[in-house]
């Protein structure tokens, strides 16, 4: 999966360790998935959660942030959104 927007994760880091092992962590699985589905994201990642047309948010480490993720399975393409606060 090509993962594009790396930069808007930047103020994600520096927070905790734990936090930026996790980050490192997402970003090498979601560069080498390979999924062809929505099920296959969701598989991969239990506490993703699908916001709509192959739009997923993925809950950070212990946090209260999340990644917006939107996919385009054909052409194995990630878009990373800006990061929000989860309420």
């Amino acid at each position: 999966m090509r993962l594009l927007g790396r930069s808007r994760l930047r103020p994600l880091y520096g927070h905790d360790p734990q936090t930026d092992l996790w980050l490192r962590g997402w970003e090498s699985e979601v560069s080498h998935a390979n999924w062809k589905v929505a099920r296959d994201l969701l598989t991969q990642f239990p506490r993703a959660r699908l916001l709509g047309q192959d739009t997923f948010e993925f809950p950070v480490a212990v946090g209260q942030m999340a990644i917006t993720l939107a996919v385009m399975f054909p052409q194995s393409v990630a878009l990373i959104d800006p990061c929000r606060l989860i309420k």
